[in-house]
């Protein structure tokens, strides 16, 4: 996250051999498939980690509690501010999933999550915290996921079926109807359409405030990631393990689910910068 944060502020390696330019990431009429949604989740995400933050400057939440069972009470009210990030977090999720494929619902109580994307395969997420000092905010995170592409459900949609090589009189296939033809070439150009609608509303005109909103988020963000480091140097105490997993939970869904559609709006704005470079290089 740190250094896609970097590349969207200065510029910067994202990679040992990939460098990526600021100007990238302020770009205009780049298509940016949901937007709006993904502007929002930022928002709301970055909102309620800059108010944990100002409780903890304002002396009114400790996030930082150490000692023995005679401060149980302060980390019980870290425990319940965590929940509730976690719910929202997951809401968060929940919204995304019904407009990007590759996002899925979060499971019940918080279970491991699974991206979707066209490679072809699944695997679940855990995360890249395993403990220790462990930074879930360095290096490049993996992606992958099943192949399933929604539309609306998560399924993929169905395509016409193929008549029968075999045919009767005027090229209509065996078991079928000239109306039955009809009626799903109508369907099928229907969905072309609305898919190109959908494909054409997803162009953004400035995308300074989505970089913003992202470059937000990611800053007001890294207070779990010391507070990560903390509490995974405190002893195993119950109610700190508790915290560390609720810790470890929201990472996921930063790692899982805000660094996926980010990684992925780069590469379409890498894609529009190339073009637009190579025409100003043909001016």
């Amino acid at each position: 996250m740190r250094k896609l944060e970097q590349t969207m502020t200065t510029g910067g390696f994202l990679t040992k051999r990939m460098y990526v330019p600021r100007a990238i990431w302020y770009q205009s009429l780049v298509r940016l498939p949901a937007a709006d949604t993904k502007m929002s989740a930022c928002q709301t995400l970055s909102t309620l980690f800059l108010k944990m933050v100002k409780q903890s400057q304002s002396g009114h939440l400790n996030l930082m509690v150490e000692g023995g069972p005679e401060v149980d009470v302060e980390r019980m009210t870290i425990l319940k501010e965590l929940e509730s990030l976690e719910s929202a977090a997951h809401q968060v999720q929940s919204k995304l999933s019904k407009k990007l494929s590759f996002i899925h619902r979060p499971g019940k109580n918080g279970l491991s999550l699974t991206i979707a994307t066209n490679q072809g395969y699944s695997e679940d997420m855990q995360g890249p915290v395993t403990g220790g000092n462990a930074s879930v905010y360095g290096g490049a995170s993996s992606i992958y996921g099943s192949a399933g592409f929604d539309w609306a459900t998560g399924d993929e949609p169905p395509l016409p079926s193929q008549p029968d090589k075999s045919t009767k009189k005027g090229g209509v296939s065996v078991g079928g109807s000239v109306s039955d033809a009809g009626g799903l070439k109508s369907q099928w150009k229907s969905f072309s359409k609305s898919v190109q609608k959908s494909i054409g509303n997803d162009k953004v005109e400035d995308t300074s405030t989505y970089t913003e909103a992202v470059i937000r988020l990611f800053q007001s963000s890294y207070i779990l990631e010391s507070m990560l480091r903390h509490y995974n140097a405190q002893s195993p105490y119950q109610v700190h393990i508790q915290i560390v997993n609720r810790l470890r939970r929201l990472c996921d869904v930063l790692n899982q689910v805000i660094c996926a559609f980010v990684v992925r709006d780069l590469g379409e704005l890498m894609g529009k910068y190339v073009k637009r470079v190579g025409a100003w290089v043909a001016d």
